[in-house]
């Protein structure tokens, strides 16, 4: 029986040792002492309980202990003030992104709160990640917009095309990319030495991926107008959606262009004959009139009026639908009969006007007569019209009439009067 004065004893050791190292958490506090009790018994056991032996034990195993908790509660002490000065920076920074580089950067030593604060590193990372993908989509929709408010006045399609270059680059300045028309696609052999012999046969076979592009079409009326050709199938999904958005503000601005000039074309175009209306020839005329006076005999024109003989009768004979069919016929002789930059017009009725640019009065003169041929010959093949058509014209040159811009039609307009009448199919320029 162990007698009760070494028991006493061995409790008394035993609890110094516990004050010891009783500086750490709960659960590892018990863990040490149970190790520590298990130790001073087998001591016991082996020495017969000896005072000295067993306080030497406890003094060396309470002094590890001891130390091992100083160091552990020294990291622990340590990793705080850590965490405290990163707390204290977020503080003063009002920049969410650098307030997460903050919590990113800092490393604190080994203890329990390192798995708290790696979860926390985990979730700033993957915040900041989304911060920066929200800044960059942010940044790219700016660029988007910008770019569309710049393409609101822009008229030209074939500008168009290097606008969407330059702002591309502008973006993406490390990236290898290029915008080219479909047409430039089959046509251009530049374009083709960018690409291997199977990439360049899908793209102008329209296909979207090759083996080392991606193609972001630009369509016009369901046809390909354009690519945005990006030469890298590692591009993020940011990047192959910010050109795809490109792409389809680049088909709204298509759109906008074809709609403004269908809308122009019509405001200077007689629905009828599909030619030149009489405001769009006025414009014309008066334009060309500023010049004339500034330029002198160099931009020289003339000026031919055409009206078809009895016409009032055709209508009446024939009705109103043959009447319309004689008309474009003669709208069409006028503009097959002279250059691209000539202008040919309805006036009104059945009166049409020609405006012949920088060509010499004879000259001028012989192309009114081969039109006035050319109507006769057209008419005598009509089966439903069983008569001869001819037209008379009047014809002046702007030297012939040089105070105001109108005067050259009021000239011309005489003669064609007194070309009519003389007779049917005349002409008149003296």
């Amino acid at each position: 029986m162990i007698p009760l004065s070494k028991i006493a004893v061995f409790v008394f050791l035993t609890s110094v040792n516990f004050l010891i190292y009783n500086f750490g958490n709960y659960k590892n506090m018990l863990i040490i002492t149970f190790a520590n009790f298990t130790i001073l018994m087998i001591i016991y056991y082996l020495t017969g309980f000896d005072i000295l032996s067993v306080s030497l034990a406890t003094i060396f195993f309470g002094t590890y202990v001891f130390i091992f908790q100083w160091k552990y509660l020294n990291n622990q002490q340590k990793a705080i003030e850590k965490v405290k000065s990163t707390i204290a920076k977020i503080k003063e920074e009002k920049n969410t992104e650098k307030n997460l580089e903050y919590i990113l950067n800092t490393e604190i030593e080994q203890n329990e709160l390192s798995p708290l604060f790696e979860f926390i590193k985990l979730v700033s990372k993957q915040l900041l990640e989304e911060k920066r993908n929200f800044s960059r989509m942010q940044n790219l929709f700016v660029l988007l917009t910008n770019f569309a408010r710049y393409s609101f006045s822009e008229q030209d399609k074939s500008n168009l095309i290097k606008e969407l270059n330059n702002m591309i680059s502008y973006v993406f300045p490390n990236k290898d990319f290029l915008v080219v028309s479909a047409a430039e696609i089959q046509t251009d052999q530049k374009i083709k030495s960018l690409f291997d012999e199977e990439d360049f046969s899908n793209l102008k076979l329209g296909k979207l991926e090759g083996k080392e592009y991606i193609s972001f079409p630009i369509l016009q009326n369901g046809d390909t107008f354009a690519h945005i050709i990006l030469k890298d199938k590692k591009a993020n999904e940011y990047e192959r959606l910010f050109l795809y958005l490109v792409s389809k503000f680049s088909e709204s601005i298509i759109r906008r262009i074809d709609r403004e000039k269908e809308i122009e074309l019509k405001a200077i175009t007689d629905h009828l004959t599909g030619i030149y209306n009489r405001r769009y020839f006025v414009q014309h005329l008066e334009q060309a009139f500023a010049k004339f006076k500034r330029l002198g005999e160099e931009e020289i024109y003339s000026l031919a009026i055409f009206d078809i003989d009895g016409f009032k009768k055709i209508n009446d004979r024939y009705g109103h639908y043959i009447g319309d069919e004689v008309l474009k016929e003669l709208a069409k002789i006028l503009k097959e009969s002279v250059r691209g930059y000539d202008v040919p017009a309805r006036f009104g009725g059945d009166e049409f006007v020609l405006f012949l640019d920088r060509v010499k009065k004879e000259d001028a003169v012989n192309v009114a007569k081969r039109i006035a041929k050319k109507f006769s010959e057209f008419s005598s093949s009509k089966d439903k019209i069983k008569e001869d058509l001819s037209i008379s014209w009047g014809l002046a040159t702007v030297n012939e009439a040089p105070e105001h811009f109108e005067d050259i039609i009021k000239l011309a307009d005489k003669r064609l009067l007194k070309a009519k009448a003389s007779g049917r199919g005349r002409g008149m320029w003296d």
